[in-house]
């Protein structure tokens, strides 16, 4: 499995987490990037120069990012808008269900029509487009049924590369069982991608399944003075102690992880977990991918 490290741009000092060590990639929300600002500034680099990156950025379809999942572009206006970042990979449009269990069951349908719809589109635009660039298919659903058909419905594209959405807050086994069934339907040869997902209980039961996972884990964590172990297990500050530790902070002092820091000293305290958070998330990806 590679790990992509979520990335967003903050109102203070972005950490650019390969300023300290190479990432597999990073993934960037267009939202995000349209919030900040900052967009004009980006489409004018380009993300790579802009992020001073040369690795793998993929960058998502943005609707996560907008009120009620509901983006103000079409699938081309969005394609047209990504390609102009020159990311690697691009999301299609899709939409997710996270925190949308209590709408009507026709609008879930109405919902994954959109999604299916837009990866058609998108398909249709790659074909006449003439861009360099990889889109990522991304299958939605808000449970076991709603996902196969939206894969079924995918698959027909004939497309290299997938990813699964809203299994964010999914139990393990039910996430599992719609993963297990998008792949048996896509099948072995195509990248398979799993947004959101940080929980090392899950990873473990799905790694010979996926390709690919994305998590803003690190850096949420290091907000809230936690530390991340190399087995992903996140602990505060006040219960943890200095170990031996490989990540480049640690490497030069390991006690910068374990400072709270006061209170104008706390923003450069979480920088340093969230270094060595997104550097043990991808060690353990790289250990997952040297035992496979």
């Amino acid at each position: 499995m590679k790990y992509y490290i979520a990335w967003k741009p903050t109102s203070g000092e972005d950490v650019k987490f390969w300023q300290w060590f190479l990432p597999d990639g990073v993934l960037v929300s267009l939202a995000k990037l349209q919030q900040s600002g900052k967009f004009r500034e980006v489409v004018a680099k380009g993300i790579h120069e802009y992020l001073g990156f040369d690795g793998e950025v993929f960058l998502d379809g943005g609707a996560y990012g907008f009120p009620s999942y509901s983006s103000p572009y079409t699938q081309t206006e969005i394609l047209d808008l990504q390609t102009w970042l020159r990311a690697d990979l691009i999301s299609h449009l899709d939409r997710p269900y996270v925190n949308l269990t209590y709408i009507p069951e026709s609008q879930k349908w109405a919902l994954l029509r959109t999604t299916i719809e837009n990866a058609r589109a998108a398909l249709q635009w790659q074909k006449h487009a003439q861009r360099e660039c990889t889109i990522v298919y991304t299958v939605q659903g808000w449970n076991l049924e709603s996902v196969k058909l939206c894969a079924k419905r995918l698959a027909e594209l004939g497309a290299d590369h997938y990813a699964i959405g809203s299994l964010i807050g999914i139990g393990r086994e039910e996430a599992v069982k719609r993963i297990v069934e998008v792949r048996q339907i896509l099948g072995k040869q195509v990248k398979l991608h799993i947004f959101g997902v940080s929980r090392r209980s899950l990873l473990e039961r799905v790694k010979h399944l996926v390709d690919s996972f994305d998590s803003a884990v690190p850096a949420k964590a290091a907000v809230f003075k936690e530390i991340v172990s190399p087995y992903l297990r996140r602990i505060h500050v006040d219960e943890a102690s200095a170990r031996s530790c490989d990540c480049p902070v640690c490497r030069e002092n390991p006690a910068l992880i374990l400072i709270r820091g006061l209170p104008k000293q706390m923003e450069k305290f979480n920088f340093y977990r969230a270094i060595h958070n997104a550097y043990l998330y991808t060690e353990y990806s790289r250990r997952n991918r040297l035992n496979m």
